[in-house]
């Protein structure tokens, strides 16, 4: 690893500290154009996103028409303490979402609906 690789971290967030359990240096040279992936847990649901926090700080993710979910139908399946990976354009503390990915429901509880 160099100062300035991109990598994905995947581990524990608590407190502001990331225990990981994976790190994977990203490739930029894939073809697929500069998509950031982020992950964190949700602080606070919108019509149109979400906000998530993780060890690197507060992020608005915008969702639009083409956002795929995955693990879940709708933010109406989404609770505050959810754990989400997010694929997307990351610019300035806002990634626009090409795919959310519900990773573990942070709440807890029976399943059972509101």
């Amino acid at each position: 690893l160099a100062v300035g690789d991109t990598v994905k971290v995947e581990g524990s967030l608590d407190t502001g500290t990331i225990t990981a359990t994976k790190i994977e240096l990203m490739d930029h040279n894939d073809g697929g154009g500069d998509m950031d992936t982020i992950g964190g847990q949700i602080t606070a649901i919108a019509a149109d996103g979400l906000s998530i926090q993780n060890g690197m700080g507060s992020f608005q993710v915008v969702i639009t028409v083409d956002t795929v979910f995955e693990n879940f139908a709708s933010l109406d399946d989404l609770a505050i303490g959810d754990t989400v990976k997010v694929e997307g354009s990351l610019d300035t503390g806002t990634i626009t979402a090409t795919k959310i990915e519900l990773e573990n429901h942070g709440g807890g509880g029976g399943g059972g609906h509101h």
